[in-house]
């Protein structure tokens, strides 16, 4: 299941996403049971997935046409698999209520990424929302592969405060297409006026790895947050 771009960083024949999917670690060429037992538990057996990835690759050499590939440069090709890699949005709108909790998940492949998450209440109400958690806070946790609990990367509860790369943050919301937190007269030709200083939010360089942000209410509060997380590339 190695590609041709070769993510195996621990050398054991299995892909890394592949081997963080089955929560094993890519780092380590002597968990290849993890992997195993992840696909027994689908029904399915190595060999017969190694099998058929192989096919498949063999088939998209052979005919090429088959797959609107006959015209690319093998750099062409190489690149598309590098943006087809990479997240652009991923979003969660929860409504919580009395000491709720969302966890949302996230992997990091290939290499360090830059990521802007946020978990966003009082401004979704110039989206409509009637009921927006005031005041929500988020930690932000890499998973460990030693049975220890997973790191902490972050904790952050009101975004302006708690972030000493405010207008960095600021940059990368334009730069992604999130909407503002702070108040804008047109945003995507609708006013975006509330001025929102207790929402979260981060900019973090995220090394490879799998990692959760959890998000709840910093006062016990209850309503509708939503989980936000952008791969900055710009």
């Amino acid at each position: 299941i190695v590609d041709s771009l070769d993510y195996d960083d621990d050398g054991d024949g299995i892909t890394d996403d592949l081997e963080q999917l089955a929560g094993g670690d890519p780092t380590n060429a002597q968990d290849t049971q993890t992997t195993e037992t992840y696909l027994q538990g689908l029904g399915l057996s190595y060999s017969i997935l190694a099998s058929a990835t192989e096919l498949g690759k063999q088939d998209v050499k052979k005919n090429p046409s088959l797959y609107g590939l006959e015209f690319y440069t093998a750099e062409e090709k190489n690149d598309a698999v590098e943006a087809a890699r990479a997240i652009v949005n991923v979003s969660a709108r929860v409504d919580l209520g009395p000491a709720g909790l969302v966890t949302p998940g996230f992997t990091v492949l290939g290499q360090q990424k830059k990521m802007l998450i946020r978990a966003v209440g009082p401004k979704l109400g110039d989206l409509g929302v009637d009921s927006p958690l005031t005041n929500p806070t988020m930690t932000v946790f890499k998973a460990r592969w030693d049975g220890n609990p997973p790191d902490v990367v972050a904790v952050i509860d009101d975004w302006k405060s708690d972030n000493d790369n405010v207008s960095e943050i600021v940059s990368a919301m334009e730069s992604t297409g999130a909407f503002p937190l702070e108040p804008a007269e047109a945003f995507q030709g609708r006013p975006f006026m509330t001025d929102d200083t207790t929402s979260a939010a981060a900019l973090l360089t995220l090394d490879i790895g799998v990692y959760t942000v959890q998000v709840s209410s910093a006062d016990g509060g209850t309503g509708e947050v939503l989980v936000e997380v952008y791969e900055v590339t710009e």
